[in-house]
Formats: C-alpha cells, structure tokens, sequence
C-alpha cells in the first residue's frame, strides 16, 4: 500500500543508497542465527585533562584524543562547587545537564557528532532503566529543586561523570584513532546563573578536575590489519552511522489559567529520522529558576503532514507504550515505572518519543527511517495545562531527531566525514 510516509522514502538518496548495498535488509520476522565469536581485545582507559579553554560559566574546553586504537567510551567528568547566597539557596531539577549547553565531537576540523541539552534528555529518556539508574547517580538528576544549605555560606561539592553516547560505543561503527585524522572533543557550557533560584546563589566547576576519560580497544596485529584493510582497503569507507540534531526551540506562554493550551511547531528537517523527541521546558526568563529545564508533562501530542495525521494520541499513552523498539521490549517505554523514584520525574520522565524504527536496539539493527526531505509541511502540535503555580510563564518546544547519516573515511588520510543525511 502506498503512503506519503513510503512515498516519501522512495525519493531519499540516503535510503536508495542503503538498499543497494548487498544484503543490507534483515526481516526481523524471519528467524536467523548470525552470532559469532568476537576477536581477542585489549582494554586502556585514558585519563585526559583539557587541552585549552576554560570550565566556567558561559565558557568552553576542549580535549584532543590520543591515538590509542578503537575509541569506545567517551566520559565526561567535572567538579561544580556552588555556594549559597542565603538560606533559601536551591539548585533547579536536573541542574548539572542545564550547566551543559553543547558537546561536539570533530575530527579534522569537521564536526561529526554534536550533543545539546535535550539531546543529552532525549538519549537518557529511551535508556532502561538499570542504564538511567546509572545517569541518575553520575549526575545527580532530580525532580526537585536541591537546597544548597540551611544557612548563607552553605556549599555542595559535587563530582560529575557524564557519558557522552554516540555511534562510537558500537563496535561496528567505533573510531579507530590510530586510523582517523586527529578527533578534538568540545565542551561548552551554559550560563550558570540560569540553574539557580537567586543571584546570590553562586554555581563554579574546579578546572583542576575537568577530564575526559576514554576506554579504546585493541587487536592482535594481524586481526587489526585483517580489520583496516577489511575497512579502507577499497579506498573509502561508507559507514551508516546514528547522529542528532534539534529545531529551533519555539517559545510560547502557558495558559493563563490551569487550563491545556495547543503549541506548534513547523518541522524544518530534512534527514532521515529514526526516532523523534518532543519536550516543553520551562524558560529562565519566567522569573523562578527553581522549576528551570525540567521537561514538563503534556496532555496530548499531534505529528501531522502531507494533510494526514500520523500520531494524533494522549501523551501518556505515547510515553508509555507508543516506543517500538527499546531493548528487546517492543511497544513499551524505557523506564520500569518506580512512583516512589523521584529520578522518574526529573530530566527523563516527559520526553515524549515518536519512534519510526521497529526492531531490537540491542542488536543494533536499523529497521526503519522516515526521510522528512520531501514531507509536506510536517508539525507538531502539542497541549499542555500547567499546574497552578506555573500558569503564564515561559515555555520552550524542543523537538530533538536521532537521525542515520552516511560517514566517509578516506584511507590514504584518514579524513572522517558525513557523506550523506538523506
């Protein structure tokens, strides 16, 4: 049967290119063994400090990555101190990923990854939830405002370690180092100011603790050569690699009374979506920061193009069992519900995810894109009724996409590229 979803497929580059590779397609539905046993590897870790910039406020760093072999784990880890001006002194929910305002990853000079905060959200929000556990403690994710102290002067020390994903943690598409022209990482962080509830509570990070730590993986010689040459021996590799990227955040105002309100947004992608991710947040210029960049709920979701609507449904529904594919658990969401685990109402809880893909994440299989490229006028429309506390303030729409793009290495240089979104 024909739709303007599939038709719209028809006319992508990237998923032309795709289905032309030999034995690119598995159906899922047909039962198959294709394991096999793993070379022999070697495991190091590196301990990096930055190699220039600044952990401040509104400032940036930077790491360069040596060349140690298969890049697989990427961890960010930062020291924040924060003082308080006054009794009443608090940390927003989820403050340290709002200290986070965008995480690239480069090679050459050309970026070939990049992180915001709501990707960061969209990421934790899919994980199950023995991983989320794991993002909760790293960086302390909450669903409440954190008091400094009970007195002015009181002070939080906290250690931070952030897991930076992307397609290098598979093993099929990690970085080799010792291949690939030089890779820098990029931290650059938001304004501070805006994760606490008064002026006079101060938010710092201890640059002597700023690292980036790397796990990279080796072979034995002649299964490394057998890996190159198997790789860059026809001269340029063609790798079909994960990436995200956002809209332009539309603000609106909530609902002057405890009453849903619809916002839109006009989707202006053009890649090849896999899954997409939409949250409300509240913005710093409402006045209270203590509510700032938590993701808020909503009471009804509408994707809609091409004069059809696609998902028209409530946003619980959608949060919980609208996910197709997460860890081998089809149609439910990511997270064992815990009510008495404050950490499902932080960062994670309500981000809504429209999932195009239909297979087991596990085995790292991609089962569907949408290409947006030739979507006629795509939007999302969204209600939300604030509680009676938040009633006309301000609120951003983000809409976050994890979207597949094909990566270009060239063997005789090294040189790490995209090649095509769509």
């Amino acid at each position: 049967m024909s739709n303007p979803q599939l038709s719209s497929n028809a006319a992508s580059a990237l998923l032309a290119t795709i289905n032309e590779s030999p034995n690119t397609q598995h159906n899922s539905y047909v039962y198959s063994e294709t394991d096999s046993i793993t070379p022999q590897t070697s495991m190091q870790w590196d301990n990096l400090e930055s190699q220039s910039g600044t952990s401040a406020s509104s400032q940036s760093v930077h790491f360069d990555i040596n060349k140690n072999g298969y890049m697989t784990k990427l961890i960010l880890g930062l020291r924040f101190h924060a003082v308080a001006g006054s009794a009443s002194g608090k940390l927003c929910p989820d403050w340290v990923l709002n200290c986070i305002s965008e995480i690239s990853i480069s090679s050459g000079g050309r970026v070939i990854e990049r992180h915001t905060r709501e990707s960061l959200f969209a990421h934790i929000s899919e994980c199950p939830s023995y991983v989320k556990g794991a993002y909760a403690a790293g960086l302390g994710l909450s669903a409440t405002a954190t008091p400094v102290g009970t007195a002015a002067g009181a002070t939080i020390d906290k250690d931070v370690f952030l897991n930076i994903p992307g397609f290098w943690e598979k093993n099929k598409t990690s970085l080799n180092t010792s291949f690939l022209q030089p890779l820098r990482v990029t931290v650059r962080f938001a304004n501070f100011a805006n994760v606490t509830n008064a002026a006079d509570t101060v938010v710092t990070l201890d640059d002597a603790y700023t690292r980036a730590y790397v796990q990279y993986r080796n072979m034995q010689d002649p299964v490394d050569a057998a890996t190159i040459q198997s790789n860059y021996g026809d001269g340029l590799l063609s790798q079909l690699i994960t990436t995200y990227s956002q809209e332009n955040p539309v603000t609106y105002k909530s609902s002057t009374t405890a009453v849903s309100k619809p916002m839109k947004m006009q989707l202006k992608e053009t890649s090849c979506v896999e899954s997409m991710y939409i949250m409300l947040v509240e913005n710093p210029a409402s006045g209270s920061n203590e509510q700032t960049g938590r993701p808020l709920k909503l009471d009804h979701i509408e994707f809609k193009s091409n004069g059809n609507s696609y998902v028209n449904l409530p946003a619980e529904l959608l949060q919980l069992y609208g996910t197709q594919s997460t860890h081998g658990s089809k149609g439910f969401g990511a997270a064992n519900w815990d009510l008495t685990n404050s950490v499902e109402d932080g960062a994670t809880k309500y981000v809504y995810k429209i999932d195009f893909g239909q297979g087991d994440t596990d085995r790292n299989e991609l089962t569907n894109l949408l290409s947006f490229r030739e979507l006629a006028a795509p939007e999302i429309i969204v209600k939300h009724t604030p509680d009676s506390t938040a009633t006309n303030k301000d609120v951003n729409l983000f809409v976050t996409y994890k979207r597949s793009e094909l990566s270009n290495t060239v063997s005789s240089t090294g040189r790490f590229a995209i090649a095509l979104s769509n």
